[in-house]
This record gives C-alpha cells, sequence and structure tokens, in this order.
C-alpha cells in the first residue's frame, strides 16, 4: 500500500486541481467520506456530535462532517478555533454552505469559551478533530493546543480528519501536543506518520477515504514509500510442491559470532528460515561454542565446513564493529574454494568495513566472477525501484559499483535502517 509524505500529498492534490477538479469538490469528496467513515466504524452517535474546526482546509473538510452528520440526523455542534472572518479559501466556501443551512458557529476566541467546549465535551457522543491536517509544521501552542488537551481529557471517541492534529504527517511525532484519535479517517493514501511510531498511538484504526486522485497523478508525482502488508509479501511467495523436503529450498551458511555479539548470528539464521530457506547453519569460533545451542553451530576450523558447500546456495558474513580477533586474522579454508559453485552463491559482507573488504578481496581473488556484495548498508541506502530481472548497481560514497546478482533481483527496497538479519532472510527467501 502506496503511503505519502505531506509535500507528496500536497502535490497530489495540486497535480489533481490543475488538471480540471476543483479543490471545493475534493473537500466535498473528503467530508462526505468522512462521515461515513464515522458512521460505520462509530456507528450511529447516541447522541450529540461535537465537530471541532481549524481555519484551514481541515476545517473546511470538518464543516462538510457536520453537514453530513445533519443530514443523516445526528445532532451536531461546530466550534471554530479561529474568528469566522479568518477562514478563507474552500474552507470559507463549507462554512458558508454551513450557514445557509442555518447551522451555528460557536468561536473559541470568545471569552470563556473554552471553558464551555469542556463542558459540552464532556456530555458529547463523539468528537470530530479537524483543527489541523498535514500542512501543520510547527509545534501547537496557545488556543489549539489547549483545545487539544480538552479534547483528549473528555473520554468521547474521536474521529480525526485526515491526520490528528498536531501529529506531523512525516515523523509521526507530536509537534508539541497531538490528539489521540480513536479513528482517523485520512484522504487519498495514508501519511507516513500515521504508520510509524509514534503515530500509530495517535492514529487509532485507519480508514482511507478515495477522493478522487486520478491514476495518472500517481504517475506524475510517484510517491517512494509503500507500507508492506501481509498480501504483498504472499505474492512474492512461490508455490511449494507436496513432496518438497528439506533440502529443496535452500541452505544460508551464516559465518559470525563474537563474544557478547552472538545473537547476531542466531538471528541472521533464524531469519532465514522463516524466510524460507529449508536449512541454516551457523559457522563461529569454537570458543564460543557455549553461546550457541550446540546443534546449531560448527566451529570455524572444522573440518566438516567445506563440505557444506556442496549444498549451501547463501552465505552471509554477519560482523558488526568491535568482533573478535578470531575474525580479524580468519581466512576462508584453501579447501572451500574447490567446492563453490559461484552462479549459486551470494556472500555478503558484514558492517565491519575492514573486515569485509578483506575477505571480499581474498574472495574474488581466489573465485574470479563470484557475485560478492561486501556492503549491507547499500542495500537500503542506494536501491531503489528494485525489481525481478531489473539488476541494480549498489554504491557506498563513491565506491567501486556493484551489480546485484540474479538470486536477488526479487528483493526489494525497505526503508533504512536495516537490519543484517532482515537482509539474510530476504535472501534466503528468493534463493533456490
Amino acid at each position: 500500500m502506496t503511503v505519502v509524505t505531506a509535500a507528496e500529498m500536497r502535490a497530489l492534490d495540486r497535480w489533481t486541481i490543475e488538471h480540471g477538479t476543483p479543490g471545493h469538490v475534493l473537500m466535498e469528496r473528503a467530508g462526505a467520506g468522512a462521515a461515513r467513515v464515522l458512521r460505520e466504524h462509530l456507528r450511529r452517535p447516541r447522541g450529540r456530535a461535537i465537530v471541532i474546526c481549524g481555519r484551514g482546509n481541515n476545517g473546511g473538510d470538518g464543516f462538510v462532517v457536520a453537514r453530513h452528520l445533519r443530514r443523516a440526523g445526528v445532532p451536531v455542534e461546530v466550534w471554530l478555533a479561529a474568528r469566522a472572518d479568518e477562514v478563507g479559501g474552500d474552507a470559507a466556501r463549507m462554512l458558508a454552505a454551513w450557514r445557509r443551512g442555518r447551522g451555528r458557529v460557536h468561536e473559541l476566541t470568545a471569552a470563556g469559551a473554552t471553558q464551555a467546549l469542556g463542558r459540552r465535551l464532556a456530555e458529547a457522543a463523539v468528537v470530530v478533530d479537524a483543527l489541523f491536517g498535514t500542512g501543520l509544521n510547527a509545534p501547537v501552542t496557545g488556543l489549539p493546543a489547549t483545545v487539544i488537551g480538552l479534547v483528549n481529557a473528555c473520554g468521547a471517541p474521536v474521529l480525526a480528519l485526515d491526520l490528528a492534529s498536531g501529529l506531523s504527517a512525516d515523523t509521526g511525532m507530536p509537534l508539541g501536543t497531538a490528539v489521540r484519535a480513536t479513528t482517523t479517517a485520512t484522504f487519498g493514501f495514508p501519511k507516513v506518520g500515521q504508520v510509524i511510531y509514534p503515530g500509530v498511538e495517535h492514529t487509532g484504526l485507519l480508514a482511507v477515504v478515495d477522493i478522487g486522485i486520478p491514476p495518472a497523478a500517481v504517475t506524475a508525482i510517484g510517491p517512494r514509500i509503500s507500507l508492506l502488508e501481509a498480501k504483498a509479501i504472499g505474492s512474492l511467495l512461490h508455490p511449494r510442491p507436496r513432496d518438497a523436503h528439506k533440502g529443496s529450498f535452500g541452505h544460508v551458511l551464516v559465518i559470525a559470532g563474537s563474544r557478547g555479539k552472538t545473537g547476531a548470528a542466531l538471528l541472521a539464521a533464524e531469519a532465514a528460515g522463516r524466510a524460507g530457506a529449508s536449512l541454516y547453519s551457523v559457522v563461529q569460533p569454537a570458543h564460543l561454542r557455549w553461546h550457541i545451542p550446540s546443534w546449531r553451530c560448527t566451529p570455524a576450523a572444522s573440518p566438516k565446513l567445506a563440505a557444506f558447500l556442496d549444498h549451501v546456495e547463501v552465505v552471509v558474513s554477519v560482523h558488526g564493529h568491535g568482533c573478535d580477533a578470531f575474525w580479524m586474522d580468519w581466512q576462508p579454508p584453501a579447501e572451500w574454494y574447490p567446492r563453490w559453485r559461484p552462479e549459486e552463491r551470494v556472500l555478503l559482507g558484514g558492517r565491519n568495513r575492514e573486515l569485509a573488504t578483506r575477505l571480499a578481496g581474498a574472495l574474488r581473488d581466489a573465485l574470479p566472477g563470484c557475485p560478492v556484495v561486501d556492503d549491507l548498508d547499500a542495500i537500503p541506502r542506494g536501491v531503489r525501484g528494485l525489481h525481478r530481472d531489473n539488476p541494480v548497481n549498489l554504491t557506498r560514497g563513491g565506491g567501486v559499483q556493484v551489480e546485484l546478482p540474479p538470486q536477488v533481483r526479487g528483493l526489494r527496497p525497505c526503508s533504512p535502517p536495516v537490519a543484517i538479519d532482515a537482509v539474510a532472510g530476504a535472501l534466503a527467501a528468493v534463493a533456490r
């Protein structure tokens, strides 16, 4: 599912308006859709709905919601966190439409108005938050901060329009203070800040309202972020034959482990198994064997190790900063090389740049043509639009380009930072 930043959503709105859909039409669609969300997810309120509007477009959406709720027979009060003459643009048009239907507006700038709002919120069946949308870029202070505090303290279900007021659309962080919504009716596409923490806690149940952003607008603007969902993962998994066995779907060999860091080896290996590899094995220094159950591990100096290479499809080297001196002096045994089948293997160096560079160089010298990716961090940072059968070059700060080998062309980019174990698991899932 596509998720967008505030700037991308503004660009999508602007493109849609410039190509023939007036802004007030988008606003009407947004408000009507949000009113449907309220009725579907919060049921028909058994009491009064309090709609709290700001002076911008989010407030305009709130006026539309109020009109549609009243049309559905729900008693509604509209409170405005500004003077009515401060409302402009399409929002002013929707305010006028509300007033033409004899709707009243309570201005919170009047003396004693916030105290009155607090009393009305205590009796409300539902609250509609239409103070701020994605345009907010400064900490919330003054009257809006007071109103948000009243909303959070009232105890009634809260429907936020587009974005919980006070929440950053891009980071998910409250800008000073933010509404904690029960449900959010977001317009067009989910916003990045709604699907990451702590924004998730302020968003509540997220419902996406289609306001008519055409596919051509999405193509033109090109939002770059996707939310990984179960159905997307399922589409990457290949059907498995019923007579398959533990040798059918790849063997991942993880070369890893330092004192105090054995967990990285376990996480990488278990991620490979969870991602679909039939077998996974861990190679580590003998002095660390007591840290990990022995059935999972083989000492790095073991003569049995070379035999693994007859069956291994992916080799993952996981070494962070401060790794054991053992690894700094270790070289792949000479008996490995005759068993190596380069067309079936990918070798990844870890985050210890000195060690990764040395091992990668040794393997390239011993195995000309072997695909070696020696910079895991470059994968999330440097890959954009990676798809199957579309090799991509990875670079690190102007370094040598490395073509991603065919075994991992099905890999899709993920948001940084990415853990080494996640990359290992993803590689295992596409290894055959």
